[in-house]
C-alpha cells in the first residue's frame, strides 16, 4: 500500500494545503512532497498527527530515509554545517514586540560551477550530501549565466573566471533550499573571492531570488521579491552581508524590514563550520520542523495564516527545541 492510500483522501489533501500555506512561494506541492511529510511524521510520531488524520506508522516503520553518516574527508567537496539562528522580535504588520529564537543546522556542500550548462548530466553533481542540480535547482548554475546577468559595467564590469556555489543538496528527491551562496573570483587562482551572490529559495528546494554583492565586503540592501512564509512579504527589504576567512565562508547575517519600519522584524545569523564528518538529516524532516515552527509563531502572534489545523501544528511545534519559545512582549522564555 502506498503512503497516499494509507491516508484518508481529505487528510492527504489537507496536508498538501498545509504545506502550500506554510511556504506560499512554492510553485507546486507534489504527491512526493506530501509523502515525504508523512514519512517525517512517522519517524517521530506524535498524538497531534492522529488528530490531523495521519495514522500511526506501519509496523515495519519508515526506515528508508533516516539520517546517514558522511565522512567528508573522503570527498573532493568541502562540506559545511550552517548553524542558522532565527530571531524574530516584532509581530507581523506592527511594532508590537515579540520574541522567538531557534537554531537550525543545515548541511551544505561547495561545488565549482562549469563554464556553461549543456543540458546533459554534467549539470548534476553528485556529492556526499546528495545531488546538486545546477540547472533545475539554481538560477545561475554556470559562469556563463552569471556573466549574462552581472558582467556588465552596471554590476561587475568583468567576467569572473571561477564561481563556487555553497548549497544544500537534493537527497532522495527532496531539498531544503532556504539559502545558497555563490562566491565569485575575478581570476581563477585568486586567494579570496571578489564578489558574492545570495540565492533565496523555499523549503521545498525552489530557488526564487538572487541578491548581488558587488564586492565581498558589500552590504546588500534589496527588496525581498518573494514570500517564503505567511509572515513575510515580497515588499519587505532585506539587508545582508557575509564574512569570509580566506577560502571558507564564516558567517551570513540577514535582517528583514517591513515597509516604513526602521527596526528589523527578524534577524537570521548563519555561522559556517567546515566539518570532516556529519550526520545528514533527510530534507523531509527539516520541512516538517519548519512547518511546526511557522504554526507556533503564527499562533503566538495571533496572525491568521490559513494553515489548516494550525493549533495542532503549533502544539507539535512547542515540543521542538527552542532557544526562546515564541512569546509576546520582550520577556525571555527559554526552552
Amino acid at each position: 500500500m502506498s503512503i497516499k492510500e494509507a491516508i484518508a483522501p481529505e487528510s492527504y489533501e489537507r496536508l498538501r494545503t498545509t504545506l502550500a500555506k506554510t511556504f506560499p512561494d512554492t510553485t507546486q506541492i507534489t504527491d512526493a512532497v506530501v509523502d515525504s511529510a508523512v514519512e517525517a511524521m512517522w519517524r517521530d510520531y506524535r498524538p497531534e498527527y492522529a488528530q490531523m488524520g495521519v495514522p500511526p506508522p506501519p509496523p515495519a516503520g519508515p526506515e528508508a530515509f533516516g539520517e546517514s553518516w558522511v565522512d567528508a574527508t573522503k570527498s573532493g567537496f568541502p562540506i559545511y554545517l550552517a548553524h542558522a539562528t532565527h530571531h524574530r522580535t516584532l509581530k507581523k504588520g506592527s511594532v508590537t514586540p515579540m520574541q522567538s529564537r531557534f537554531m537550525g543546522n543545515l548541511p551544505v556542500v561547495r561545488v565549482t560551477l562549469p563554464p556553461k550548462l549543456t543540458g546533459t548530466r554534467d549539470h548534476v553533481i553528485s556529492t556526499p550530501l546528495g545531488e546538486v542540480y545546477l540547472g533545475g535547482d539554481h538560477l545561475v548554475g554556470s559562469i556563463e549565466l552569471i556573466a549574462s546577468k552581472y558582467a556588465g559595467k552596471a554590476h561587475l564590469g568583468y567576467t569572473p573566471e571561477r564561481v563556487d556555489l555553497i548549497t544544500p543538496a537534493r537527497l532522495n528527491g527532496m531539498r531544503f533550499g532556504a539559502i545558497a551562496m555563490y562566491l565569485g573570483y575575478r581570476h581563477m587562482h585568486d586567494p579570496k573571492p571578489s564578489f558574492y551572490l545570495l540565492e533565496a529559495g523555499t523549503a521545498m528546494g525552489e530557488a526564487k531570488v538572487l541578491y548581488f554583492g558587488k564586492t565581498i565586503d558589500t552590504t546588500i540592501v534589496q527588496t525581498s521579491w518573494y514570500d517564503p512564509t505567511p509572515y513575510s512579504s515580497p515588499n519587505n527589504t532585506y539587508r545582508g552581508h557575509i564574512g569570509v576567512d580566506g577560502v571558507d565562508p564564516v558567517h551570513l547575517d540577514v535582517q528583514a524590514f517591513e515597509p516604513g519600519h526602521t527596526s528589523p522584524y527578524i534577524e537570521v545569523s548563519v555561522a559556517y563550520e567546515r566539518v570532516t564528518a556529519l550526520s545528514v538529516p533527510w530534507p523531509g524532516d527539516l520541512v516538517l520542523g519548519a512547518t511546526q515552527r511557522v504554526a507556533l509563531i503564527g499562533q503566538t502572534m495571533g496572525v491568521p495564516s490559513g494553515i489548516p489545523l494550525e493549533g495542532l501544528w503549533a502544539i507539535a511545534g512547542s515540543h521542538l527545541r527552542w532557544i526562546q519559545i515564541p512569546t509576546m512582549g520582550t520577556g525571555n522564555t527559554p526552552r
